[in-house]
């Protein structure tokens, strides 16, 4: 499917930073207006990553242990349904028009597609070996998906479900985002020091750099200005400006830091610290972490909503 007109970014309102907590088996929600846990939110078997629909009234929430993916109201933050699925659910990408939503099953090797109309899923498909990490840029026009055993990234056709295009990296390719223009992806090695910078046009790799180490997230500002990457083992955020794809700061969080979120107006970040059972809240324009927020245990993903 050829890139199409990319429609403009719209801004969703949020109140929460929600986090899946690996080790207590929910999701934490702060509300930012205090900077406390509102509510705890029971879902499956260890939460790996959330995404949330356009119209903010879903989450989705992928279950390792209990392969399974569940669908939070956001509005009761209660589960409103459990998917079951294939072995090791971990990345989910909701597509930006709200009708699919994308699972990387990091066992069984494929990528499964909901149906968030009827909230089924509805097929699955073989792609690399332990896929972790799925993004979609706003025209929807493919999935790119981490593989972090095989060395590479699948591009996904979202109409055909074809793999249409294997890009061979390094050892353990795991973190991707889109730049804001969708015209860039970048993809973070947890095993070296090394982030990628793919042309997402052309489907091939321009530039490599280096930076920190056990890199898990990834994100650019919305401002298109930096890249932050977390450095798990070292506990901090590199930010990287993205025209010299040099290191120009660094913000020291608690232990392990692993995932990472932009909000959706680019003023703040959030960084989940795993070993720290909290989440790093970050004022983007001052390059400065506001403080630390207990939460579940072990948490990795994190997302504004």
């Amino acid at each position: 499917m050829p890139p199409g007109k990319r429609p403009p970014r719209r801004a969703r309102p949020y109140r929460y930073i929600f986090t899946a907590n690996n080790g207590s088996d929910d999701l934490s929600v702060i509300e930012l207006r205090t900077l406390k846990v509102k509510t705890k939110v029971k879902v499956g078997g260890c939460p790996m990553i959330a995404d949330i629909t356009p119209d903010g009234k879903l989450l989705l929430v992928t279950n390792r242990d209990t392969c399974d993916t569940s669908v939070v109201d956001l509005k009761t933050l209660t589960v409103k349904k459990t998917l079951p699925g294939e072995d090791g659910p971990a990345g989910v990408v909701v597509a930006p028009d709200g009708r699919k939503a994308y699972v990387a099953n990091e066992y069984a090797h494929s990528l499964s597609v909901i149906d968030l109309r009827s909230l089924t899923v509805e097929r699955t498909i073989a792609i690399g070996h332990s896929p972790c990490v799925a993004v979609m840029p706003a025209d929807g026009s493919f999935i790119a998906v981490t593989n972090e055993e095989s060395h590479n990234v699948s591009i996904v056709d979202p109409d055909s479900l074809n793999v249409d295009y294997t890009v061979s990296l390094f050892e353990g390719p795991l973190g991707i985002a889109l730049s804001p223009d969708d015209r860039q992806l970048y993809v973070a090695d947890f095993m070296s020091p090394r982030v990628a910078v793919l042309d997402a046009r052309l489907r091939k790799v321009t530039k490599t750099f280096a930076v920190g180490t056990r890199h898990i997230g990834i994100e650019c500002t919305r401002d298109g200005q930096a890249l932050y990457v977390t450095n798990a083992d070292q506990d901090t955020v590199s930010i990287v400006d993205r025209k010299t794809l040099k290191a120009v700061g660094e913000l020291t969080c608690q232990e392990n830091p692993s995932e990472l979120a932009m909000s959706p107006d680019g003023r703040l970040a959030a960084v989940s610290n795993r070993a720290a059972n909290s989440v790093s809240l970050v004022d983007v324009a001052k390059r400065k972490v506001l403080g630390h927020i207990p939460v579940g245990i072990s948490p990795l993903g994190v997302i504004f909503g």
